[in-house]
This record gives C-alpha cells, structure tokens and sequence, in this order.
C-alpha cells in the first residue's frame, strides 16, 4: 500500500509538476472512535504486519496511517 502512495506520487509529480495535491486524512486513523481532545498528536493504529495490503475493517485505519506517513516522506515541508 505504502508503495502505491510512493508510486501514485511520482505519477503525479511527471504529469502535474508544480502543481497542488490534497492528501484526504480520515478518524479511522485513530483507536477510539469518538474520543474527546484528539488532534494530530494523538496515538495512531498500527500494524503488526506492515506488508498488509488487503483492506478490511480492521485494517483501514492502520493503512491509512501508512498512506499518510508516505505522504509526509515525499512532501516532508508540509
């Protein structure tokens, strides 16, 4: 999943270099749902195998937090 991140983001740049992108984060990045005073430092899920692919509900979240810390790799100034 990570990989495709990285992949998808060199598609972009040699087609749109220069341009803007909007990574879309999401709640499920985070263990409890609806808990009070979360914000960006707050506790992310995990994977225990972080090779994991297939999309589930259990592992959307985990995935997602992958896919954003892939994100901040290539874009590491925002």
């Amino acid at each position: 999943m990570v990989n495709s991140v990285t992949l998808f983001y060199h598609i972009l740049d040699n087609l749109f270099s220069g341009k803007s992108y909007t990574f879309i984060s999401t709640i499920s990045v985070y263990p409890i749902l609806g808990a009070p005073n979360r914000d960006e430092n707050s506790e992310l899920l995990t994977l225990e195998d972080e090779t994991q692919e297939e999309i589930t509900n259990e592992t959307y979240g985990p995935l997602k937090v992958l896919c954003e810390q892939a994100v901040r790799d290539v874009f590491p100034e925002n």
